[in-house]
């Protein structure tokens, strides 16, 4: 008996300190997965660049470089100044001395994350990770009312093919969150929107003192829905007069129709400098991916087609070298921009270019 309760004792012991060392083991994994994420180190991880209504993180963005505070994977950061009145060109002077909480306080601020699981080490190369050909990408933002980084979407690429699928996705987020900031409140007081619809994305221009709002329209039941190709758009110009804008020309024959068969179909973004503007979208032709631009000019009061160009990817082979191409007014002399439709730019490519 006295040997029995000796065993007992002994196994109580074992067991209780198997116990003590199970609780205080803990699975790094998920204490990472566990923790809040938090991108406030990630900020200052590179300059930013100006890109037309946000900055962005230069070149590459912040590569996973886990002994320079970024472990968490390959990230791009995306600042939108929360003001309509932010000086753009001043705030590209300052915004690479600004503290974490300086950009927190100025901007609305969207980081893309591709998980460190998802990249490869390239050692000798530029960037020195990249992503695997199949991956997940994830997008967050900071909560000023609860002070947290939160996701807010995300995205799976399953091949290469699927590379414009993301670059989409990305760049219509975004369009769609400047187009809240980027109009202000006199453009939408004197332009009376058609029924159904909103503004979906919009631009200013300026040409020989003539101040512009360029609009993209879209159908207010496709508003807030996510990764939705936009087609067939209407494309608005409005000009300043005095303290109103009045409309001057309107086109809802340029962004291509809807194609069931192309995952890279739609409307991208607008583009302004001086007095040009570009209109870029992507669509498939064949066993391609194309994306498109769509140049005008300001001049003389009016508003002419400058130049029309096509940059091409294998969908089966995206690594092949293809020849860009553009045309000119040498190709399709003098065209106003309501003239411009989808199926005047299909019988302009039928032709190569004129050098």
């Amino acid at each position: 008996m006295k040997i029995f309760k000796l065993a007992l004792l002994l196994s109580t012991i074992f067991l209780t300190n198997c116990k003590n060392n199970t609780d205080q083991k803990t699975d790094p994994v998920k204490e990472q997965l566990n923790n809040e994420i938090n991108f406030d180190k990630i900020l200052k991880c590179s300059d930013y660049s100006y890109m037309e209504n946000y900055f962005i993180t230069a070149d590459y963005g912040c590569i996973y470089t886990p002994e320079n505070n970024n472990n968490l994977g390959n990230i791009i950061i995306y600042l939108i100044p929360k003001t309509l009145d932010s000086n753009s060109i001043e705030l590209e002077k300052k915004i690479n001395n600004f503290s974490e909480e300086n950009l927190k306080e100025k901007f609305n601020i969207y980081i893309y994350l591709i998980r460190k699981d998802f990249l490869n080490p390239n050692p000798n190369g530029d960037p020195t990770y990249y992503q695997n050909e199949k991956f997940e990408e994830e997008l967050y933002t900071f909560n000023v009312e609860s002070e947290k980084w939160s996701l807010i979407d995300s995205i799976q690429i399953n091949n290469y093919k699927e590379n414009l699928k993301e670059q989409q996705w990305r760049d219509n987020f975004i369009n769609s969150k400047i187009n809240q900031n980027n109009i202000i409140s006199s453009t939408i007081d004197s332009y009376s929107l058609p029924s159904n619809m909103f503004i979906y994305d919009s631009i200013k221009a300026y040409s020989n003192q003539n101040e512009y709002n360029i609009l993209v329209l879209e159908k207010e039941s496709l508003k807030n829905k996510d990764n939705v190709q936009h087609n067939s758009n209407q494309i608005v110009i409005l000009q300043k007069k005095e303290k109103d804008f009045i409309k001057i020309k309107e086109n809802n024959r340029l962004v291509f129709q809807f194609n069931d068969n192309c995952p890279a179909d739609g409307y991208g973004r607008l583009v302004a400098k001086n007095e040009y503007f570009t209109i870029e979208q992507s669509f498939c032709s064949d066993f391609m991916f194309v994306n498109s631009y769509t140049t005008f000019r300001f001049l003389n009061d009016e508003i002419f087609l400058h130049k029309y160009s096509q940059e091409y990817s294998d969908r089966n082979n995206p690594d092949k070298d293809i020849s860009n191409k553009t045309w000119t007014i040498k190709d399709f002399g003098e065209v106003k921009f309501e003239d411009v439709s989808e199926d005047f730019l299909i019988s302009v490519i039928q032709n190569e270019p004129k050098i």
